[in-house]
This record gives structure tokens, C-alpha cells and sequence, in this order.
């Protein structure tokens, strides 16, 4: 319990560092987006209920250069994860958990996709579920915890970079975060 609480407790600061550095003045470049979304994924390897969870990414390359800043970008796609690991889960769910991420293009934009086979969200949610400190409302929530920003903050940090953060979701099949980002054309 300890241990859940501190991930739990990390995850807020880290939320609130994250804040503060959207209020700055941030460095951008170009960079390697598939570098981006893997030192994510490693990043989360250790993060509670991790190993009960299967993630597949894509292997061919090469992916495209995205401009922007790689440590807010990075912090983005961790949040996704974190999130998706976090409420895979549900009583009396029978498949295994499985979270895929993956990299596509959206007309001239970069997109990276993190779709899991969880609950999914209510449609009465979706329009709401970027507001800061909004959660959505059920029983699995009191158990999770967390501050209701860091999908806020995503979506600051889309908008920062000329990009977006989406979401598509049915309840009872999963949900899939989509954050598209400029090229580094």
C-alpha cells in the first residue's frame, strides 16, 4: 500500500513539473519520434501493474522527425501509458491486458496512437475528460487515484506544438489516445 501510494504521490509531483514547465519557454527541435515513444515505453517498465500488462509496438522504421520539444513530447506519451496501464484492468475482464502503441500520419502530422483493451470510457466523459482536474466518474477511480491533470496537461502540451490530443472510446471495449504533432519537415 505504501508502495501504490508513492507511485501514486510521483505521479502528482510529476504532473505539477510538467505544469511548470508548459508555463515556460520551451526548447524545440527536431527529433526522432520512434526514440520518443520507445525511451516512453522503457520509462514505464517498473510503473506499478506494469506486468500484467502485454505492449506491442511497431519494429519497421524509419519513422518520421517531429519538431518539438522531446521532453514534454516524452512526458506526453508516458502520461498515456501510465493512464492506460492504470485502468486497463476491470472486474471479471477476461481477456489479457494489452496496450498498442504505434506511430502514424494524419495528413501532414505525426500521430502516436496508445490503444488498450480496458473499460473504455462513457460517452457522457469523452467531452470533459481534458479538463483540468475532471476524472471520470466510477468505482475504479477511489482505487487508482491521481489529480485529474495529467491529461490536461497533454493536451496543453499538444497545443503548445500546433498539434492535438484525441480520443476515441467505447465503453466495455477500450480506448485509444491519439496525440499528433507537426513534422520536422
Amino acid at each position: 500500500r505504501i508502495e501504490e501510494n508513492t507511485v501514486r504521490m510521483q505521479d502528482i509531483v510529476n504532473d505539477f513539473l510538467v505544469l511548470s514547465q508548459c508555463s515556460h519557454t520551451s526548447v524545440m527541435g527536431i527529433f526522432d519520434i520512434k526514440e520518443i515513444t520507445d525511451n516512453a515505453c522503457a520509462n514505464v517498465s517498473e510503473y506499478h501493474g506494469r506486468a500484467s500488462v502485454t505492449f506491442s509496438m511497431p519494429s519497421e522504421g524509419p519513422y518520421p522527425l517531429v519538431y518539438g520539444n522531446s521532453k514534454l513530447v516524452m512526458r506526453t506519451v508516458i502520461n498515456l501509458l501510465t493512464n492506460a496501464i492504470k485502468y486497463i484492468d476491470y472486474d471479471n475482464k477476461k481477456e489479457p491486458n494489452q496496450i498498442h502503441v504505434s506511430i502514424v500520419t494524419i495528413d501532414d502530422r505525426i500521430g502516436v496512437q496508445v490503444e488498450d483493451n480496458g473499460r473504455g470510457i462513457p460517452a457522457k466523459d469523452i467531452d470533459h475528460l481534458f479538463e483540468r482536474f475532471y476524472r471520470v466518474d466510477n468505482s475504479c477511480n477511489h482505487e487508482v487515484g491521481g489529480s485529474g491533470i495529467g491529461l490536461a496537461i497533454a493536451k496543453e502540451i499538444a497545443e503548445m506544438h500546433d498539434g492535438a490530443i484525441s480520443v476515441t472510446s467505447t465503453f466495455g471495449s477500450g480506448s485509444t489516445f491519439t496525440l499528433s504533432l507537426p513534422s520536422g519537415k
